[in-house]
């Protein structure tokens, strides 16, 4: 069966102290690369696969952008990261939905309660109970939903390791990280979940930080534009939001 690192080719990557007294020690793998891909210091074992899972967020929306996907400033960011299912969380995945020609219900990623408060104390005040679009993926499923739409291929089983999204996300995978897949898994939101070595993820995302500075114009995640809500759920600008 194949399986990720094992204990003992792990090494001690922190120690947390309380005072005074070192109260637990935590075991893991770790590697730099140079920008030329070259290894500058690796802890443990850089070799066996791991899942990645929400890690490749920015090569599913990479897929989902050579797709046809035309994701700008905030929909990049929720496409590419997690978020906390705040109001403009949701607002701007339904708009992805909505230019998709779908909606909430097209999602195939587990309902949730949104991690921002005010969100939250709005749905349960509301009895509109837990949403779709308010699980921390929603972003990357309503990029997968919009390729298909882009494609004709099919909304309903997007999620299908055979569907032509999810085979386009692993020949990315296989791009960035110069790996073939060695097992193939299914993430807590449904997708599927490819698994490949530190030393293949942080080529990956060497090669992906590069896209930017290309001379030629590449279709991928591009520089976000100062929405600190995008990444952070909440700040300064869209604190005092409310639902009626």
């Amino acid at each position: 069966m194949p399986e990720t690192i094992k204990a003992a080719d792990a090494v001690e990557l922190a120690a947390v102290e309380r005072n005074g007294f070192v109260e637990s020690r935590h075991l893991g793998s770790a590697v730099v690369m140079a920008a030329d891909g070259t290894v500058v210091t690796e802890l443990g074992d850089i070799a066996a696969p791991i899942f990645p899972r929400s890690t490749l967020k920015p090569f599913q929306a990479l897929a989902a952008m050579q797709s046809g996907v035309p994701l700008r400033g905030a929909q990049v960011a929720l496409a590419c990261g997690s978020h906390v299912g705040s109001f403009e969380h949701m607002d701007v995945v339904e708009g992805m939905l909505k230019a998709a020609g779908l909606g909430p219900q097209d999602l195939r990623c587990p309902a949730a309660w949104p991690r921002d408060e005010q969100a939250r104390a709005w749905l349960v005040r509301t009895e509109r109970n837990k949403q779709r679009v308010a699980f921390n993926c929603s972003g990357k499923h309503a990029a997968f939903l919009w390729a298909c739409t882009e494609n004709g291929w099919d909304t309903s089983a997007y999620l299908d390791p055979n569907h032509p999204l999810q085979r386009r996300v692993m020949d990315v995978v296989s791009e960035y990280t110069g790996e073939a897949i060695r097992h193939l898994g299914v993430d807590g939101c449904g997708a599927p979940v490819p698994a490949v070595s530190l030393t293949g993820l942080a080529r990956a995302v060497g090669k992906l930080a590069k896209l930017r500075r290309t001379a030629t114009p590449t279709p991928g995640p591009r520089p976000l534009p100062p929405r600190c809500w995008t990444i952070r759920g909440v700040c300064r600008a869209t604190a005092g939001r409310t639902r009626s």
